[in-house]
Protein backbone atom coordinates (compact mmCIF):
# COMPACT_ATOMS: atom_id res chain seq x y z
CA UNK A 1 0.00 0.00 0.00
CA UNK A 2 3.12 2.30 0.41
CA UNK A 3 2.71 2.92 -4.03
CA UNK A 4 -0.72 4.35 -3.32
CA UNK A 5 -0.34 6.80 -0.83
CA UNK A 6 -0.42 10.64 -2.23
CA UNK A 7 2.39 12.39 -2.57
CA UNK A 8 2.30 15.69 -0.42
CA UNK A 9 1.99 19.02 -1.81
CA UNK A 10 5.16 21.48 -2.14
CA UNK A 11 5.92 23.95 0.09
CA UNK A 12 6.61 27.12 -0.47
CA UNK A 13 6.83 29.03 -4.17
CA UNK A 14 6.93 27.13 -7.37
CA UNK A 15 9.18 29.48 -8.85
CA UNK A 16 11.84 31.83 -8.04
CA UNK A 17 11.16 35.59 -8.21
CA UNK A 18 13.36 36.62 -11.15
CA UNK A 19 12.96 40.60 -10.39
CA UNK A 20 12.00 40.83 -14.47
CA UNK A 21 15.32 39.41 -15.40
CA UNK A 22 15.22 36.97 -18.96
CA UNK A 23 18.87 35.79 -19.73
CA UNK A 24 20.03 35.59 -22.81
CA UNK A 25 19.75 38.10 -25.97
CA UNK A 26 17.64 41.37 -26.13
CA UNK A 27 16.75 43.43 -28.81
CA UNK A 28 15.36 46.88 -28.41
CA UNK A 29 14.34 50.11 -29.72
CA UNK A 30 12.83 53.97 -29.46
CA UNK A 31 11.60 56.64 -31.50
CA UNK A 32 12.18 60.54 -30.76
CA UNK A 33 11.62 63.61 -32.81
CA UNK A 34 10.84 67.29 -32.66
CA UNK A 35 9.18 69.63 -35.23
CA UNK A 36 8.96 73.10 -35.84
CA UNK A 37 8.67 75.76 -38.45
CA UNK A 38 11.97 75.21 -39.28
CA UNK A 39 12.03 71.79 -40.00
CA UNK A 40 11.82 68.20 -38.01
CA UNK A 41 14.26 65.81 -36.64
CA UNK A 42 13.74 62.56 -35.56
CA UNK A 43 16.17 59.71 -34.31
CA UNK A 44 15.32 55.88 -34.55
CA UNK A 45 17.78 53.71 -31.96
CA UNK A 46 18.26 50.59 -32.36
CA UNK A 47 20.29 48.32 -29.95
CA UNK A 48 21.09 44.48 -29.65
CA UNK A 49 22.24 43.21 -26.01
CA UNK A 50 22.94 40.20 -24.38
CA UNK A 51 21.73 39.72 -20.80
CA UNK A 52 24.63 37.53 -18.91
CA UNK A 53 23.25 37.94 -15.17
CA UNK A 54 20.43 39.40 -13.18
CA UNK A 55 23.65 41.80 -12.90
CA UNK A 56 25.37 42.16 -15.67
CA UNK A 57 24.75 42.45 -19.55
CA UNK A 58 26.23 44.56 -22.79
CA UNK A 59 24.73 46.16 -25.28
CA UNK A 60 25.29 47.65 -29.14
CA UNK A 61 23.59 49.75 -31.52
CA UNK A 62 23.55 52.73 -34.02
CA UNK A 63 20.98 55.27 -34.47
CA UNK A 64 19.17 56.62 -37.57
CA UNK A 65 18.33 60.12 -38.09
CA UNK A 66 15.57 61.40 -40.04
CA UNK A 67 16.24 65.60 -40.32
CA UNK A 68 13.38 67.05 -42.65
CA UNK A 69 14.23 70.98 -43.48
CA UNK A 70 10.49 73.07 -44.06
CA UNK A 71 9.82 74.54 -47.49
CA UNK A 72 10.12 77.83 -46.63
CA UNK A 73 14.22 77.36 -45.10
CA UNK A 74 14.73 76.07 -48.60
CA UNK A 75 13.15 78.30 -50.16
CA UNK A 76 15.35 81.07 -48.79
CA UNK A 77 18.12 79.26 -49.03
CA UNK A 78 18.64 76.94 -51.75
CA UNK A 79 21.74 74.86 -50.20
CA UNK A 80 19.47 73.44 -46.81
CA UNK A 81 19.74 69.96 -46.88
CA UNK A 82 17.05 67.12 -45.93
CA UNK A 83 17.85 63.95 -45.51
CA UNK A 84 18.70 60.41 -44.05
CA UNK A 85 21.73 58.95 -41.82
CA UNK A 86 23.39 56.92 -39.54
CA UNK A 87 24.70 57.94 -36.56
CA UNK A 88 27.70 56.76 -33.96
CA UNK A 89 27.50 53.15 -33.30
CA UNK A 90 27.70 53.04 -29.51
CA UNK A 91 28.09 50.10 -27.05
CA UNK A 92 27.67 49.88 -23.19
CA UNK A 93 28.06 48.01 -20.39
CA UNK A 94 24.61 47.48 -17.36
CA UNK A 95 25.37 46.58 -13.86
CA UNK A 96 22.00 45.89 -12.49
CA UNK A 97 21.25 46.03 -8.63
CA UNK A 98 17.47 45.94 -8.34
CA UNK A 99 15.70 46.82 -4.98
CA UNK A 100 13.47 43.94 -4.04
CA UNK A 101 10.52 44.97 -1.76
Amino acid sequence: MFAQSPIPAAKGSATKDTGGFTPGWTLGTRFEGSSSGDGSVYDLGSALGYNFSPHFGIDAGAPVYFVNTSSSIKKNNPGAVSGIGVGAIFTDLRLNYPHHR
